[in-house]
């Protein structure tokens, strides 16, 4: 089986011979050389402008779809994790997590907010960093949850277009660690206090990815699916009893 640089070294010499054995027909049926020497050098001169076009600039339009088409696949992924599990570990953190009213302020908005004024709200969470009290009970419960998930996150880690947004990976890279963890565990509630502070540790690293990607979510959301950004405000996690349901206020 012949390798790919075989491969075009072998058409690229079927194709220069096949150049110049129409070139030598032209020679012997005209016997022109002057005017095959114009249109040879036209013919090479129009080359590089076929390079420009082609390889700079159609070939970038082209680059441009598909990152594009890639964004919205990858999305698509990063919508549905949050749809199964996402969203409930954000709620199960926000439960516990005793400071969460010192910054609600921030992570929580109505539907009528700016681009810019979500942005910046964005930017704040750079170093969110939570210190989350969890009993030895949650985390019985946080386990039966992860447990039923993880096929489903092995299947997002499957996913090709997961290895082009590396934040989403640490995201699911964390998950699927604090998953590990959990079931690595016979008895979690009878862990001792150190082994609790470390898988507290680890839920408290999710959390901070959770809740920054949920925000660039949003931010997508806001921009090209407006209707679906109705539902993620309605629904936030991080706001005091969340609902799908309007109200009359």
């Amino acid at each position: 089986m012949q390798g790919p640089s075989t491969f075009y070294v072998k058409w690229g010499t079927i194709l220069v011979s096949l150049s110049a054995l129409t070139y030598g027909l032209h020679y012997l049926m005209f016997r022109d050389a002057h005017h095959l020497g114009i249109f040879l050098m036209s013919d090479i001169a129009f080359v590089f402008l076929e390079v420009l076009l082609v390889s700079l600039i159609i070939h970038r339009l082209i680059e441009a779809e598909d990152a594009q088409n890639r964004l919205e696949k990858l999305n698509m992924v990063i919508g549905a994790f949050f749809s199964e599990i996402g969203n409930i570990l954000l709620r199960i953190c926000v439960e516990n997590d005793p400071d969460i009213e010192n910054y609600r302020g921030i992570l929580s908005f109505e539907a009528d907010i700016s681009a810019a004024e979500l942005s910046r709200k964005f930017n704040s969470l750079h170093d969110f960093k939570a210190k989350l009290k969890i009993d030895r009970e949650s985390l019985h419960d946080l386990r039966r949850l992860l447990m039923d998930s993880k096929d489903f996150q092995l299947r997002l880690v499957e996913n090709p277009v997961i290895l082009e947004h590396e934040k989403f990976s640490d995201l699911l890279r964390s998950v699927l660690h604090l998953t590990e963890e959990l079931v690595a565990r016979v008895d979690l509630r009878e862990i001792p206090d150190k082994d609790l502070e470390h898988i507290t540790n680890d839920i408290e690293r999710a959390y901070g990815f959770l809740a920054r990607e949920w925000f660039a979510y949003v931010q997508h959301m806001q921009k090209e699916y407006p209707y679906l950004f109705s539902f993620m405000v309605r629904t936030n996690p991080f706001k005091l009893n969340p609902s799908a349901v309007f109200n009359d206020d």
